[in-house]
């Protein structure tokens, strides 16, 4: 927490989906919620409300066409990893958040989203990167924003530097990254 943002982190266990407290949501969340066919997707929505009562914010989480969580009095940003849910939430400026496992997904796919300058050393250096740019595309929430030409994450070491490169103008949000025990990144853009 700082004086811009707050940030909480869920580690959750498998459930009886039957026996959870649907107190949890509204009306519209607990149909969404039957809506959704894969459990993980339940999960998710079911501990990301249970993390969100703990913020004591009392706002219904909603989203924008891009798909984008919103709520009234503030900002926020959901993400999700491995039966854990994180949230960053401000009351005075957008925020993006990204939490994902140390693994060779990255890797695999880092042709798609690597710029040409961005240097790694190792598979959490490209997890830093990964977690950097999903936190800048949360954080400025446009469809063509693309992480290979637009975010370009010029440093790594100390202080996170990232230049968005976007409709010719230059912008460099802060970013920080935290690592978390059992191979998590967490990295936050406002």
């Amino acid at each position: 927490e700082n004086k811009i943002v707050k940030i909480k982190l869920l580690r959750y266990v498998d459930v009886d989906l039957e026996s959870i407290d649907n107190r949890v949501f509204n009306d519209i969340e607990f149909q969404e919620f039957n809506s959704f066919k894969s459990e993980k997707r339940k999960y998710e929505f079911y501990f990301t409300r249970i993390l969100w009562q703990s913020f004591g914010q009392n706002e219904i989480i909603k989203y924008k066409s891009t798909g984008k969580p919103k709520i009234d009095g503030g900002y926020i940003s959901i993400s999700h990893s491995h039966n854990q849910v994180a949230i960053a939430f401000s009351s005075i400026q957008e925020v993006g958040l990204d939490l994902e496992m140390v693994s060779k997904k990255v890797e695999i796919i880092k042709l798609k989203y690597l710029h040409a300058n961005e240097k790694y050393a190792s598979l959490k250096d490209l997890t830093i990167i990964w977690t950097i740019k999903e936190a800048i595309y949360k954080l400025f929430d446009f469809e063509t924003l693309f992480f290979k030409e637009h975010i370009e994450v010029c440093s790594l070491n100390g202080k996170c530097i990232v230049n968005v490169d976007f409709k010719g103008e230059i912008q460099r949000p802060f970013v920080e990254t935290i690592s978390i025990k059992d191979n998590f990144i967490l990295s936050y853009a406002y």
